[in-house]
Formats: structure tokens, sequence, C-alpha cells
């Protein structure tokens, strides 16, 4: 299940990069850079929200919800893996965060997943991103699962 929600972020974050981008061979290729270019719009201390009709496949049926997809730039200690409050420090860097949250029924019970990816707008510093939690609440109950990235490994 785990890596199910893992892919489910994943999936969204490439699907918002693609609708942005044209088809070509150029806008697929690599690109290499020290950082994710992060412009002024995203300091501005205001989020980006992007509302979805969501069509989700469970119990062998499609089943209609939404997907809700919010990015903000925040500061972020990268030893304690958590939002940096203090100001200025050594250990702070910027990180473009999103939360993809979907929500959808089955006729039997209702779904609510809720996956984080904090990915370092420093990419020389910090290449990967550093986290991704999830959050998935079915009728009967909760999963929480966490990834992140501590220098070489992953935990």
């Amino acid at each position: 299940m785990k890596w199910v929600l893992f892919v489910l972020a994943l999936f969204f974050t490439c699907m918002l990069q693609l609708s942005r981008q044209e088809f070509s061979a150029k806008a697929l290729a690599p690109v290499k850079r020290d950082n994710i270019g992060l412009g002024p719009y995203w300091f501005e201390g205001k989020a980006e929200i992007s509302h979805y009709t969501l069509s989700q496949n469970r119990y062998r049926d499609v089943h209609p919800g939404e997907a809700v997809l919010v990015f903000v730039t925040e500061p972020f200690l990268t030893d304690k893996q958590v939002k940096n409050e203090k100001g200025q420090l050594e250990n702070s860097t910027t990180v473009l965060k999103l939360n993809a949250i979907q929500r959808f029924t089955t006729g039997i019970y209702d779904y609510s997943v809720m996956t984080s990816v904090f990915t370092p707008e420093d990419l020389k510093r910090y290449p990967h991103s550093s986290k991704q939690p999830a959050v998935a609440r079915i009728g009967v109950g909760k999963l929480l699962c966490k990834s992140t990235r501590k220098k070489t490994s992953i935990r």
C-alpha cells in the first residue's frame, strides 16, 4: 500500500508537469540545473491550488471524485525534515511542497488520500525530493506512511 501511495504522488506530479509542457523531444529531454528555477511568483507567500474531477478505479468499477493539488514554497530543516519556523539557519533550504488530495466514494466506503512531496529548490546540494509522507483514510481505518531521504539513504 505504501508504494501505491508513493506512485500516486509521482503520478500527480508528472501529470501536472506534462500538462504544462508541449510534447516534443526537447521538452522531454533531461534538464540539468542547479535549482528548479522558482521565480518570484513562488515567493509571494501564496499557494497555487488546482482542482480536478477524478475518476478512480476501485472494486472493479470507476467511481467519481475530486483531486486537489496544492503547491507552496516554504523553508525546510533538512536534518529534522520539518518546516523551519526559526528564521535563517545553516541546515535550512527552500522546498516546493505539493499536497495531493484525492477524495472519492465507492458506495461502500469514503476514501480520502493525501500525499505530500517536499522538493528542495537547491538541486546542487539536494538533488532528490527529501520527504514523501502519505495518509489514507478508508472507511474502516487509516494508513500512514513516510519516505525520507537522509544524505545517501532512504528510510
